[in-house]
């Protein structure tokens, strides 16, 4: 049904701008991610095919190149993408139309993205890893640490180790996760980088107890990420919409204490709080609370899990606190908003006059989180296995995240 779906949403957009195209592109992208990550090889195929087919975008079509040639575990794995992921490359180019010309700063982004791609692809067009290493460093102005870091190591890899001391000292970063350099040969640049640059995860479950026949998948849902997906040292918290802190942000820790959150997890299977779903999120998202730190931390890479069913019951004008929410997640670093969508399953009031402006909200948050940088996702659940299936897709995505909207 999905890729059905999808097929006719790529049919539909054949008419529509490159904006819209794009975005459908990314959509098919992180749908194609999810299956990738749950092995389902073919399925996820299609859906980078039909994702490379919808969109010219430059920066949309190295997108999806460098997601899909970054996640892939290892070269059998890749390898039935790289036809899709050659023809990405190579409509990037055409489209650009880069020939005869001085790079530009606007180009440097996903330029460099490209060249990270091919080089993960174990080089592309005849050009193999090396080559497309020195042309990114060489020629792209003012690349972004994280595309200098993958190139360097790429570089690495394909040089003799006569000069690789030379190299360590010219290319090694001086600060941050990059202080991991790896000294000497590198075989492997991908899972070099890997190792550099993980991060640690913030994970706030922001959930609506009010709706008992959707309570029981919910708080399953929520116990599975946390058991499964949720490591020692991560911080989690989980707050209940309109009610308070079920526990604070803390380590999941190990033993005793993580056995004892996730029984706190469980226990939450009781309706309790009320539908103010604006101030639930301001409270959680406050700058002088510990998650509201850890957004601007870049040792880690936070998450806002929400299961909602949009509804606010608060009188006064909505507007300003949106407002308020956006710039507080805007101007976070590393973010990540997945809003776990329960309208259909609730059934709350359907001729309610506030409908128009509670859907309005969800998509204007959704909307510009992604354009500020940072990463948002709006999953619908229609019942209580789509809410299980939702909470495992976030789980995935927390692993094989893309810059823009589900």
């Amino acid at each position: 049904m999905a890729i059905s779906n999808a097929r006719e949403m790529v049919a539909d957009a054949a008419q529509s701008g490159p904006e819209t195209r794009s975005t459908l592109a990314l959509r098919l992208l992180n749908c194609g991610l999810w299956h990738l990550g749950e092995k389902r090889i073919d399925t996820a195929l299609q859906f980078v095919n039909d994702a490379v087919n919808v969109t010219d975008v430059p920066k949309t079509l190295s997108a999806i190149a460098l997601a899909i040639s970054a996640s892939a575990s290892d070269a059998q794995t890749l390898g039935p993408f790289l036809p899709a992921l050659t023809t990405a490359v190579d409509k990037a180019l055409r489209s650009a139309n880069l020939s005869g010309g001085a790079l530009e700063v606007s180009d440097a982004a996903w330029l460099g993205d490209l060249c990270c791609a091919c080089c993960n692809m174990g080089g592309c067009g005849g050009d193999a890893p090396l080559a497309w290493a020195c042309f990114g460093l060489l020629m792209i102005p003012r690349m972004s640490e994280k595309v200098l870091l993958q190139l360097s190591l790429h570089l690495k890899a394909g040089q003799p180790g006569g000069v690789l001391p030379l190299l360590d000292e010219s290319l090694r970063p001086p600060v941050g996760p990059y202080d991991k350099w790896p000294a000497g040969p590198v075989t492997d640049p991908k899972s070099a980088y890997a190792a550099m640059h993980q991060q640690k995860k913030a994970v706030v479950f922001l959930i609506d107890r009010t709706w008992e026949p959707m309570l029981e998948a919910c708080i399953n849902a929520t116990a599975m990420v946390f058991n499964d997906h949720l490591d020692s040292d991560d911080q989690v918290a989980m707050y209940s919409l309109g009610y308070g802190w079920i526990f604070p942000m803390q380590a999941k820790g190990t033993g005793a204490h993580a056995d004892g959150l996730h029984a706190k997890v469980l226990a939450a299977k009781e309706c309790k709080g009320s539908c103010i779903l604006y101030e639930s999120m301001q409270k959680v998202l406050a700058p002088s609370g510990a998650f509201g730190k850890l957004m601007n931390d870049k040792s880690y890479s936070a998450w806002l899990i929400v299961l909602t069913d949009l509804v606010d019951l608060k009188n006064a004008p909505s507007a300003p606190k949106v407002r308020a929410l956006i710039k507080t997640m805007s101007a976070a670093s590393g973010f990540n908003l997945a809003i776990i969508d329960s309208q259909t399953i609730s059934g709350y009031e359907p001729r309610n006059q506030r409908w128009p402006e509670w859907r309005a909200n969800c998509k204007r948050m959704v909307d510009e989180v992604a354009a500020s940088g940072n990463k948002s996702y709006h999953i619908e659940a229609n019942s209580a296995a789509e809410i299980t299936s939702a909470f495992q897709r976030v789980a995935s995505l927390m692993s094989v995240q893309v810059n823009e909207v589900l």
